[in-house]
């Protein structure tokens, strides 16, 4: 059985601080926030090849 995940709000996306490491903030169905040390934020997709490889 998978796991579900509450969708991002825009407060928790606008106040996710950098930290030593980038970390991911997980939206969903493959999306995520990638937080890096320098403070840039971008939407990331985990994207499933139909032969199941992963990009």
């Amino acid at each position: 059985m998978s796991r579900t995940t509450a969708p991002l709000s825009d407060s928790a996306c606008r106040l996710a601080k950098p930290m030593d490491r980038a970390y991911k903030l997980f939206d969903g169905d493959g999306l995520y926030l990638l937080v890096q040390p320098n403070g840039r934020k971008g939407w990331r997709l985990r994207y499933v090849k139909p032969d199941g490889r992963k990009d």
